[in-house]
């Protein structure tokens, strides 16, 4: 934060909303954020996202893969609450407005997605 005073930081339950007015956002960064969240809320996690986001807004995430993490040694890597497989990431984040898929690529022990906010409808 006080390398990058102009940026707005926050830290809460991303499934319950957020204070910010709706919209204004251009680019959200969830690196690590998806697999801890259950994932019956899913759903409202990428809702509440979508209604801060512009229309254009770039959604970058990052997830662990599940094969990896499931065979390597727990104490290398933090715990993961979730195994979050990357069809159903895109279908649910494509219900909330993410539709257009940028990017999926496996780099690493991560799956990282770039997904674009596009306006109902469009």
């Amino acid at each position: 934060q006080e390398r990058y005073p102009q940026s707005l930081w926050w830290c809460g339950d991303i499934t319950e909303g957020f204070d910010f007015s709706t919209g204004g956002f251009t680019l959200i960064l969830m690196s690590d954020v998806i697999e801890h969240v259950p994932l019956e809320k899913h759903g409202a996690m990428f809702a509440n996202v979508s209604r801060v986001a512009e229309p254009g807004c770039l959604l970058l995430g990052a997830v662990p893969d599940p094969e990896i993490h499931a065979t390597a040694k727990q104490a290398m890597y933090q715990p993961v609450e979730e195994r979050v497989d990357i069809p159903t990431l895109l279908a649910v984040a494509g219900m909330a407005g993410f539709s257009r898929i940028v990017s999926v690529y496996l780099r690493g022990t991560h799956y990282g997605v770039v997904l674009q906010r596009v306006e109902r409808g469009v």
